[in-house]
């Protein structure tokens, strides 16, 4: 403990900053927003649940799977997969009801966790930062008297801001982001473009897209600098949120990602900004 009176020594702000009590609150609301971006993926994927889960689906072949590619699990039985999608429901519906449900954060840790070895041509960053969510709620000590720990907060936000990093170093060093200046452009050219995509291909001048293209660069670069500073939070929630209404607008597949990186960008908002339905 710092002297009375005293300066507070840097290591101890350090130490308090990481695993220091504070409100549950905004913990508590992450879960909430977690539990509506895992309802929105998985659900969509329960729809598909044979082509998903069953050996009906298409499979790659051990010979097949990339060293990259976690292990594989074998297929559930089409007979199970009514239980496991009722016991997915029923611990979503948990969690949307009733705080500090660990029961039903580790069922939906194991499933997500499942579902990424079964299937991981279906697999994307969503699923991982999802599962990062669910174990570490799961794994979090329980609230006492509406306190809890700043580890678990802390741990989530810097998982979110890994992600931003690691998809603009990925886009810098080997996806040609920064020697071709048109490269944006080229890649919302692909098949997974949507019909906003192909509007703004045929409307907008190549200066928009190099610009577009910078700004992207820009946000995952700087997200540390941007998240991480308190004074420019304000600006970063809301260029996170253009961030992924952005990528949703444009290519099919990434809403996932978005839902989810909103659903994170809960822990950053103060206990008297979180929105009324996402309270206790």
């Amino acid at each position: 403990m710092p002297a009375e009176g005293g300066a507070v020594p840097a290591p101890y702000r350090l130490a308090q900053w990481l695993w220091g009590e504070e409100s549950a609150q905004p913990l508590r609301a992450f879960e909430r927003a977690l539990a509506l971006a895992t309802l929105l993926h998985y659900g969509a994927l329960f729809l598909h649940a044979g082509e998903w889960l069953t050996r009906s689906g298409f499979r790659l072949s051990n010979l097949s799977r990339s060293p990259a590619m976690p292990p594989s699990l074998g297929e559930l039985p089409g007979v199970l997969v009514p239980l496991v999608a009722f016991a997915f429901a029923a611990a979503l519906l948990s969690v949307l009801m009733r705080p500090a449900q660990r029961w039903a954060r580790w069922v939906l840790a194991v499933v997500i966790l499942y579902s990424l070895h079964v299937a991981p041509l279906v697999a994307s960053a969503a699923d991982s930062l999802l599962l990062i969510g669910w174990l570490v709620l799961a794994t979090s000590v329980a609230q006492v008297d509406g306190q809890c720990s700043a580890a678990p907060r802390r741990i989530l936000q810097v998982s979110l801001v890994l992600y931003y990093l690691g998809a603009g170093l990925g886009k810098a060093l080997h996806g040609g982001w920064l020697g071709d200046w048109q490269a944006l452009g080229a890649v919302v050219q692909g098949t997974e473009h949507t019909a906003v995509a192909a509007w703004m291909l045929r409307t907008l001048p190549l200066a928009c897209w190099a610009i577009l293209q910078a700004a992207l660069l820009l946000w995952e670069l700087g997200s540390p600098l941007w998240l991480g500073f308190a004074r420019l939070r304000v600006g970063a929630l809301k260029a996170l949120l253009s961030y992924h209404v952005l990528g949703a607008l444009m290519f099919t597949g990434s809403w996932p990602i978005g839902v989810c990186g909103l659903a994170f960008a809960v822990l950053w908002l103060r206990e008297s900004d979180l929105p009324e339905w996402l309270r206790n």
